[in-house]
């Protein structure tokens, strides 16, 4: 069977509160990664990833995740679930910090997936 790579790159600020990337459909993905690197020098971050059946509904998938200044993290979903995405912030208040956040995944080609729940 074929497959496709998906490849996403963001680079967002932290807040003091979560905020989260663009929500991706990972239902037909064999693989799903997030990859995170912390830009900063002297600021640390924190990341979480979640998931929804249904994109309005979300819990956390694991615990929250600090990634320190220069520092590359990979984050993988444990749960199956039809949407996904990462949420982030701050370490502490009023430390910004700026990240790369790549997301990655394999999965059938799109005309593979047309019509098979893909709602």
């Amino acid at each position: 069977m074929a497959v496709t790579f998906v490849n996403f790159k963001t680079t967002v600020t932290t807040a003091d509160y979560y905020k989260k990337i663009k929500t991706y459909r990972v239902s037909f993905a064999q693989n799903i990664s997030y990859f995170v690197y912390n830009r900063s020098y002297t600021d640390s971050a924190v990341v979480r990833v979640m998931v929804s059946p249904d994109g309005k509904v979300w819990m956390a998938d694991g615990m929250e995740i600090e990634v320190r200044p220069r520092e590359l993290m990979i984050l993988v979903p444990n749960y199956f679930s039809k949407y996904s995405t990462l949420e982030y912030k701050a370490k502490k208040r009023c430390h910004p910090v700026k990240m790369d956040i790549w997301f990655q995944m394999t999965r059938p080609p799109a005309k593979e997936c047309f019509g098979v729940g893909n709602d």
